[in-house]
């Protein structure tokens, strides 16, 4: 039994396929990654919303020593 060996077409066909699927997979990467980095995002304004609240505390000093910019 003899290799039948593939076409020039054949190895287009399959070459598009791959390339076609590695676009898909990062595509949906991206988009995961996209939303993760939205919720980050809202997360760290939370954060510095509340980090900003609780320097204006009273009970704590005024002068500059210990606080950060």
């Amino acid at each position: 039994m003899t290799r039948q060996s593939k076409t020039p077409h054949q190895r287009a066909e399959e070459a598009l396929g791959v390339a076609q699927r590695r676009v898909e997979r990062i595509d949906q990467a991206l988009a995961h990654q996209r939303s993760l980095l939205a919720t980050y995002e809202a997360d760290l304004a939370d954060a510095q919303a509340r980090l900003d609240y609780a320097r204006q505390d009273p009970a704590l000093p005024t002068t500059s020593t210990g606080a950060t910019a």
